[in-house]
């Protein structure tokens, strides 16, 4: 982050908390009941949804919102790549439930943000960042 003016927001707390834990418990538990004379079989099936686990705590770890100058970077999830959306592109920005902000595109698509998968601490900041960009019909819900 080199820009003074590019701003990360992260994942809530619950969903890096609880990857992590499932990630060490489940090859734990795996493990034991290999151990315990499990198929083969079942070792394999715990082992990649292990891997999986360890992939989507990995993820969580990055921000979950990137705003810079020029574009927002929207990280997706685990094994999705992180969606890079210009802001000359975004024509339209708005809130039309509580904690969602919909982005409309030139292209016509639209990008949800769902401001209920950021950290507590950092929504206030990422709705000022945003509500110069909301659209004037819209009001601040929530």
């Amino acid at each position: 982050m080199d820009d003074p003016q590019t701003r990360e927001f992260h994942y809530a707390t619950v969903y890096v908390a609880c990857t992590t834990v499932a990630a060490v418990i489940v090859p734990i538990s795996a493990l034991s009941r290999y151990m315990l004379n499990a198929r083969t079989f079942d070792l394999v099936i715990d082992l990649l949804i292990s891997a999986l686990l360890i992939a989507a705590a990995v993820s969580f770890t990055r921000p979950y919102l990137r705003l810079t100058p020029g574009h927002i970077a929207i990280n997706l999830g685990p094994a999705r790549p992180t969606r890079t959306v210009p802001w000359s592109s975004v024509q339209r920005v708005d809130q039309p439930i509580p904690n969602v902000v919909q982005l409309t595109l030139s292209d016509g698509k639209k990008v949800k943000l769902h401001l209920i998968l950021v950290r507590k601490d950092e929504r206030n900041a990422l709705m000022a960042v945003l509500q110069p960009r909301l659209s004037s019909s819209q009001g601040m819900a929530g």
